[in-house]
């Protein structure tokens, strides 16, 4: 079976009939560092679970889910629920994928229904920008032992006083 291309690259099949190509749609789905993006999904119910989030890219055809990183927060009224961290095992190559991705690069977030029977539900989409916080690893503090105090005391007309690395005892005893 010979085919053959016209000038518009598409196929005409033996009977003078013409079948079109496929677009190919590939994610731009790489950070500066040629690390694959993950997603952060700011506010999800706090009953969302990793199966309601991996179900929605999949049936949005965007890309199979790895796993995602859940942070319960409060807001203002006290009321519960979840941000979500969407670490992908790999992006689809399709049209809603780049879509979403190249929406994301070019306008800082887009809306994803999160709900297949009400429309209305939509999650704001960003891509994440932060580092992970393994467990074990401590995050860098301030020491405030090695910190300098300065004490003012109004009532001493003298000079201000100054301690520095001395013991609690050593300045009552003052």
């Amino acid at each position: 079976m010979s085919s053959q291309m016209n000038n518009k690259g598409n196929k005409i099949n033996r009977n003078n009939k013409m079948t079109h190509r496929r677009p190919v749609y590939r994610p731009n789905v790489l950070n500066e560092n040629g690390e694959q993006i993950s997603l952060f999904i700011p506010r999800v119910d706090r009953r969302t679970t990793f199966e309601k989030i991996s179900f929605v890219f999949h049936y949005y055809f965007m890309g199979k889910v790895k796993n995602v990183d859940f942070v319960l927060k409060h807001d203002k009224n006290g009321f519960e629920y979840k941000s979500a961290y969407v670490h992908f095992d790999h992006f689809y190559n399709s049209q809603n994928a780049c879509t979403l991705i190249d929406t994301i690069r070019n306008s800082g977030s887009d809306m994803l229904c999160c709900d297949k029977y009400d429309k209305d539900k939509k999650w704001i989409v960003l891509i994440n920008t932060g580092t992970k916080h393994v467990a074990g690893n401590p995050r860098k503090r301030l020491d405030l032992d090695l910190l300098e105090v300065n004490i003012d005391n109004n009532d001493d007309d003298d000079d201000d006083k100054s301690y520095s690395n001395t013991s609690e005892e050593e300045i009552k005893n003052e």
